[in-house]
């Protein structure tokens, strides 16, 4: 409905599907999704944190820190990613997300970004992705 400019409509049938099913990650996602593709950003955070609490996903969780992300919030970003690495902490992508975030501050922190890499490391030493992004930031560094 929503990519027939029914925005409304989509939100009802979004709200009928979440007393549905409302540990549902892909109905909480679809639901951010519609928000923040009509700049409605606040109405995606409140959907994101009930999501957290609902279905409590490492993906809720990653599009929660890349919706703060997004909006140049680095801090809060960071603040997310922490939390969701407590309750996932064998997201290797949540990892890279949060070593990213610190190479992309500017001035960038590629210490804080390497510390964290590392401590990714530590939880998941089979990331090949995360790896590169260890080694990204070492060659950044010299």
């Amino acid at each position: 409905k929503w990519l027939r400019g029914d925005v409304a409509s989509a939100r009802r049938i979004l709200a009928e599907a979440f007393s549905h099913s409302k540990e549902s990650e892909a109905i909480h996602l679809a639901a951010v999704k519609l928000e923040s593709e009509n700049n409605e950003i606040q109405r995606s955070r409140l959907l994101l944190a009930r999501a957290r609490q609902q279905c409590n996903t490492p993906k809720v969780w990653m599009q929660s820190v890349q919706l703060e992300r997004e909006q140049g919030l680095f801090q809060q970003a960071l603040h997310l990613c922490e939390e969701g690495l407590k309750e996932h902490p064998a997201f290797a992508k949540m990892w890279m997300i949060g070593g990213q975030i610190h190479m992309e501050k500017s001035p960038p922190e590629l210490i804080e970004a390497t510390k964290f890499f590392e401590r990714g490391l530590q939880k998941c030493p089979r990331s090949v992705p995360l790896w590169l992004c260890a080694v990204e930031c070492e060659i950044r560094q010299s």
